[in-house]
């Protein structure tokens, strides 16, 4: 069955015979949706990330040590998942254009508006690549700063629930001077992030959008792979 679908994940299928070009055209557009879901997934894990660690930060500032600490094993696990989303999306790029690639040159296999509607899918689909590749390269450059905020708050908290601190307030004070040097530093990092993330954003609605078009565009085809 032939399917489209802008932002489903699933296992990339592996190489098999086929038997024939829809098959082959089958298998080229099941791995475009599969490694466009793990391209768009590192994304969102970075994202993710950043915001679970400005979160810690914020209630860092606020003196609450407990408070604090949960906001910063929550903020952990997605740390460790966006330092290896940032390690493997260039990758994961070069996979997506790949895929892109094969479903052009499988797109041969139907005429008329179904190869119309895939060609805009690649066509779409190597824009939200450049897209992503332009924000892992901005991510990757900035996340120094988010690994320092993670280190900083990990040691205030520390002390906070020791406690160091006689009150919020007299924490909350630490915890700035802690941070001073930093902050101006992971501020740029927060708007240059901010930035590449919603360069991102409109290439991926367009892809989503072009997706679900050849989807329709490819309805009287399922069933004949």
């Amino acid at each position: 069955m032939l399917l489209l679908v802008g932002c489903a994940g699933g296992t990339r299928p592996q190489p098999q015979p086929t038997g024939g070009g829809l098959t082959r055209l089958d298998l080229a557009v099941r791995a475009v949706s599969a490694d466009r879901a793990s391209v768009l997934a590192g994304v969102d894990a970075v994202q993710k990330a950043a915001s679970s660690l400005d979160l810690t930060d914020e209630v860092c500032a606020s003196g609450k040590g407990v408070a604090a600490r949960t906001a910063y094993r929550a903020a952990e696990p997605l740390t460790r998942r966006a330092r290896v989303a940032l390690s493997a999306l260039s990758r994961l790029v070069t996979g997506y254009r790949t895929s892109l690639r094969s479903l052009a040159q499988a797109s041969v296999s139907v005429e008329g508006a179904a190869r119309d509607a895939l060609a805009a899918v690649v066509r779409d689909g190597q824009v939200e690549a450049t897209a992503v590749e332009r924000f892992r390269a901005e991510a990757a450059a900035v996340w120094p700063q988010y690994e320092q905020l993670g280190a900083d708050a990990d040691l205030w908290i520390t002390r906070a629930v020791t406690p160091w601190y006689r009150t919020d307030q007299e924490a909350a004070s630490a915890y700035a001077v802690l941070v001073g040097d930093t902050r101006p530093a992971l501020e740029q990092a927060r708007v240059r992030l901010g930035a590449a993330a919603a360069a991102v954003r409109v290439p991926s609605l367009t892809q989503s959008a072009t997706l679900a078009a050849a989807d329709q565009a490819l309805a009287g085809l399922r069933g004949k792979a």
